[in-house]
């Protein structure tokens, strides 16, 4: 028997979605929760389908309807074709694979799956950082251990720790005005924490691949 000593709950893993919504500019459909995606007019009754996942970006927060990257896909693509928004606001790469396996499970089958993911990603690796620090310590006190000076001084190159030096930049600049002056500089458990997000990445992407290729869909992912 299991106790809730012996369970971790995993909240990054929960799947959510928005509620049906109708409004003059933002309508929500109940069976998916899928967003309204303007221009459909003139398709094809047997127009394939393409479900297109990611965060608040894909979902369009701050815009219309037809102001979103789906509606703008249905505007410039053939009658052959139809996008569907399934952004969802804050989603990172493991609830979009487990977004689309439950949204096939349901019968819900597209022809064509798109992600556009990873900067949610990216984020919560910096922001979470702090928090899960008491279940990865030891994790993290062996990684900092392993990786030599020259691993770090390769990830200081790339673009993702550009990104997540911004990222963290901005958060403390808003906290604390006094440090808007000055960049925060990444601890090693901070370039550790990223590392391990890239690889959970890449994972995604590949269980994502997977399930398209059982499925008989064409994956893309930006």
């Amino acid at each position: 028997l299991m106790d809730e000593k012996r369970v971790i709950f995993d909240i990054q893993e929960i799947l959510y979605r928005p509620a049906p919504l109708m409004t003059a500019t933002i309508k929500v459909h109940e069976a998916v929760g899928a967003r309204h995606s303007c221009c459909t007019e003139g398709k094809r009754k047997d127009a394939k389908k393409a479900f297109v996942f990611g965060g608040s970006t894909m979902w369009g927060v701050g815009v219309r309807d037809e102001f979103t990257i789906p509606s703008f896909l249905n505007q410039i693509s053939n009658s052959n074709l139809i996008y569907y928004n399934l952004g969802i606001p804050s989603y990172k790469s493991a609830q979009e694979v487990l977004r689309l396996e439950t949204l096939l499970m349901d019968g819900y089958k597209p022809d064509i799956a798109i992600f556009y993911h990873g900067a949610n990603d990216i984020v919560s690796a910096i922001l979470d950082n702090e928090m899960h620090n008491h279940a990865y310590t030891q994790e993290e006190g062996v990684l900092s251990k392993s990786m030599s000076s020259s691993i770090v001084n390769i990830i200081r190159l790339t673009n993702l720790y550009k990104i997540a030096v911004s990222v963290r930049s901005r958060i403390a600049s808003t906290v604390d005005e006094k440090s808007s002056a000055s960049i925060y500089t990444p601890t090693v458990a901070d370039i550790a924490a990223l590392n391990r997000t890239i690889d959970r990445y890449q994972m995604h992407v590949r269980h994502a691949k997977a399930v398209a290729r059982a499925y008989s869909i064409r994956a893309y992912f930006f």
